[in-house]
């Protein structure tokens, strides 16, 4: 009899093992599958219990159930071995025409053959896709599509009625392919549009910048001009003393000036004869109509050459190389020191 829906065995291997126990009831080797998985569950065999090259021999028990499965090898250790109940023959063997062929035993075997078939579709119901059991199954057609195309997936119809089959696995990877794409052109945008963002705003702190610059620039451009004339005391430098021998000429090293810079040189100094301070003296030359000019001051500080005895003159009117030549009046030789006061307007 079958009392108990018990259909499957399973044991894992230890590499010592060949000879494993199932309790269910067969009333024949067909009714029998065995499926073995490798360390990795991966499925290495399957055979039904009349098969001699993977099995030794089966034994079982059709009227009490249980029988033994015999390997022609040990299970390897961490190897799975999966025992079912697979009567899976829709027939019925038995025969009862008249009451001289029916007895109590033939009878409960009949049912336990019928049962066996009943449990195995069970068993195969339960691990299959199906509705569930809150749909109630009336407007769905569960058949697959026909004909049947490879690669393709299966799908519910946009109808919600029945299975049609979908994009193939290339037009799936080629979709996916396009999300990414699609997803980097997105990316791609943003940053565009925050870097144009960030560009428009360096923009505006570049134009207020230019704009800070040019009020600076006014403001140095006006401080520059404001300044210009005072600025004239653009440098003081004391140059000498130079020595001039009495009744000769000598030209004063370090006089010369950069008419691009400087417009206007007053030099103020003394005269020394000996350890006497002679004279005191006052001049300035002048650039003008592309050369250099010098121009005596005949006022208090007495720099005619009349009263000093010392004449200034232009030696060289491209670099205003000053001149000196001190006159024959008996009193000797003259030693010329000169402050330099440079105006650059």
């Amino acid at each position: 009899m079958r009392s108990t829906f018990d259909v499957v065995e399973r044991y894992t291997g230890n590499g010592a093992v060949s000879a494993y126990d199932f309790d269910f009831k067969i009333e024949a080797l067909t009714q029998l599958m065995v499926i073995v998985l490798d360390a990795s569950n991966v499925e290495v065999q399957r055979v039904r219990g009349t098969d001699v090259v993977y099995l030794s021999s089966v034994t079982f028990d059709d009227q009490e159930g249980g029988g033994t499965v015999n390997l022609q090898a040990v299970l390897p250790n961490n190897y799975k071995i999966i025992i079912l109940l697979a009567n899976d023959a829709p027939t019925q063997n038995y025969k009862f025409r008249d009451k001289f062929s029916f007895t109590l035993r033939d009878f409960e075997n009949a049912l336990d053959w019928v049962v066996g078939a009943v449990q195995r579709l069970s068993w195969l119901g339960t691990r299959s896709i199906r509705l569930n059991d809150g749909d109630p199954g009336t407007a769905f057609d569960p058949q697959l599509p026909y004909p049947l195309e490879a690669d393709r997936v299966i799908m519910i119809d946009s109808d919600g009625l029945s299975l049609v089959q979908g994009p193939t696995i290339a037009e799936l990877s080629q979709a996916a392919a396009d999300v990414i794409t699609i997803d980097a052109a997105v990316q791609a945008a943003e940053d565009a549009r925050d870097a144009a963002l960030a560009a428009e705003v360096a923009a505006e702190a570049a134009r207020d910048a230019a704009l800070v610059a040019e009020t600076n620039a006014e403001t140095a451009e006006t401080n520059a001009a404001a300044s210009a004339a005072a600025a004239a005391l653009s440098a003081i430098a004391t140059t000498g003393p130079f020595a001039v021998t009495e009744n000769t000429n000598a030209d004063l090293t370090g006089t010369d000036t950069d008419e691009l810079v400087y417009d206007q040189v007053d030099y103020m100094g003394k005269v020394k004869r000996g350890t006497t301070v002679f004279a005191s003296i006052a001049f300035s030359k002048f650039y003008r109509a592309g050369g250099w000019e010098i121009a005596i001051k005949p006022d208090v500080y007495n720099a005619s050459a009349a009263e000093t005895g010392v004449t200034f003159t232009i030696a060289n009117a491209a670099t205003g190389l000053i001149n000196a030549a001190v006159d024959n009046s008996g009193a000797g030789n003259a030693s010329i020191t000169l402050k330099e006061i440079r105006y650059a307007v």
